[in-house]
């Protein structure tokens, strides 16, 4: 055999055998991107999780001079609990946000009392669960309030400059309460237990190529054939 030929066979054997080696090479944890894409399916479903439940937003408006109202964006009914509420203030003077449980459940009747009797009928016929302070025009204000089922009032008892409450110039709205829903952690943990799964399954998906074969498609135990 001619040195060339020889020369051309050494150059041979030692390309498949850096091909090889190479290829048998683990990779370092994490350089592949694995562990980080299966980190985040679980905390998307923490995130998830824990915006989940009931919430009032409550905005107070003026639609005419003399004319001042509530607007809860059409939730009329919420499930009771731990309940984050939003009051925003778009008139041009003070309010408060109350809620009253009532406790006969009879909100037409306490409704006519306060217009009669303005806010001192209140406490004779309701209890109150919630009052914010006095937010100022343009602010607004979020806090937690705990409610039980119940028929409830949303009133303003600041006194308007004709010595009125804003109650009675119409600051009065209705919110029925259903029993609070005990939150499942069921959907929660299968979802915690389907992120391992997910990221095994890719990543066994990724390690599906024969060990022993190089990046060329050569199986390395050829090597000693291509040599002879």
């Amino acid at each position: 055999m001619s040195k060339s030929k020889l020369a051309a066979g050494l150059l041979v054997v030692l390309a498949l055998a850096a091909a090889c080696s190479g290829s048998d090479k683990k990779p370092a944890p994490g350089t592949s991107g694995q562990a980080a894409s299966g980190a985040a399916p679980t905390s998307s479903s923490s995130s998830t999780a824990s915006s989940s439940g009931p919430t009032l937003k409550v905005l107070a408006t003026q639609p005419t001079p003399d004319l001042f109202a509530f607007d809860t964006t059409g939730t009329e009914t919420l499930s009771g609990g731990a309940v984050p509420i939003t009051f925003t203030n778009g008139t041009t003077v003070g309010h408060e946000l109350r809620l009253i449980r009532l406790r006969d459940s009879d909100f037409n009747s306490f409704k006519i009392a306060v217009g009669e009797n303005g806010a001192a009928v209140a406490t004779t016929l309701g209890d109150l669960a919630y009052a914010s302070s006095t937010v100022a025009p343009g602010k607004t204000t979020t806090e937690t309030a705990n409610l039980v089922a119940g028929t409830y009032a949303v009133v303003c008892f600041l006194t308007a400059p004709d010595g009125k409450t804003f109650a009675q110039h119409g600051m009065f709205t209705r919110l029925e309460v259903t029993p609070a829903v005990a939150s499942s952690t069921s959907s929660a943990e299968g979802g915690g237990s389907g992120a391992p799964g997910s990221s095994s399954s890719s990543s066994s998906s990724a390690s599906g190529a024969p060990t022993g074969s190089s990046s060329s498609g050569i199986p390395c135990s050829t090597h000693r054939d291509s040599t002879s």
